[in-house]
């Protein structure tokens, strides 16, 4: 998606009246905290802004806004833009913040604003979750038959079984908000997608829902976890036992794949 021609304008704004638009990253205090302890309004850079609807969208500097309205401070130096649509506002936020540093709560913010800016694998995440039976919830709180991960939604896409691996999840912890958890999709979509294992999905299902999300859960902190890689791994040596209780030597799945 390109953006369409908008023009822009330098002029100060009143703090009060920018508001933030759906694709934003949520506020962190501890950023907004370092900025008010160490602002020099002689430095501070234009924030940038999004003229749309009578409304003053903050496209970049949401941060600063926020040190501004802690210090009292009334206006704000903008740049401001005009003729822009909230999917090129959208746009414009992801290519000036999609990192590989990005925590998984900014991942999730970031998936939304690609969502919302039109972007093809965001939206295709989107429907293959929906196609699960499972919305994403952008806003990173857990709900029921809802994931907020991000990250291994993309990584399960572009194996393409996100769909079976969401499904298998859902079906075996009843859609419970804990079972979403970026290592379990992560090993399931990996386990479906192995090329030295052959896994039946609905065995798999009937053996987690026997053992059930909170035993599943007990029996990985009996492992021995110091570190996410030692996780990832008891993890899976969890899933492996599981599956194979009662199954003869020619139908069991490795602890490793």
């Amino acid at each position: 998606m390109s953006m369409s021609n908008y023009t822009t304008k330098q002029m100060k704004l009143p703090v009060d009246s920018l508001v933030f638009g759906s694709y934003q990253r949520s506020i962190k205090q501890a950023e907004v905290n370092k900025i008010v302890k160490s602002f020099d309004k002689r430095l501070m850079r234009p924030i940038d802004v999004s003229y749309r609807g009578s409304k003053y969208y903050v496209l970049d500097g949401q941060h600063r806004v926020a040190a501004l309205k802690k210090l009292g401070v009334a206006t704000v130096e903008a740049t401001v833009k005009y003729g822009m649509t909230e999917q090129e506002e959208a746009l414009f936020f992801v290519r000036n913040n999609d990192t590989a540093t990005s925590s998984a709560a900014t991942s999730m913010q970031t998936g939304l604003a690609k969502f919302i800016a039109g972007d093809a694998e965001a939206q295709e995440i989107d429907r293959e979750v929906r196609a699960a039976g499972l919305v994403i919830a952008y806003d990173g709180i857990k709900r029921a038959h809802s994931v907020a991960k991000y990250p291994p939604l993309i990584q399960a896409h572009k194996r393409g079984n996100l769909i079976q691996t969401l499904v298998i999840i859902d079906s075996a912890f009843d859609g419970a908000p804990s079972s979403f958890q970026s290592t379990l999709i992560t090993n399931v979509s990996r386990l479906i997608n192995s090329a030295i294992v052959q896994v039946d999905p609905d065995h798999l299902v009937k053996a987690l829902n026997k053992l059930g999300l909170e035993g599943f859960l007990r029996a990985i902190t009996r492992q021995q976890i110091m570190t996410a890689a030692q996780r990832t791994e008891a993890m899976k040596v969890v899933i492996a036992d599981t599956y194979n209780k009662r199954l003869p030597e020619s139908k069991k799945i490795p602890a490793r794949w």
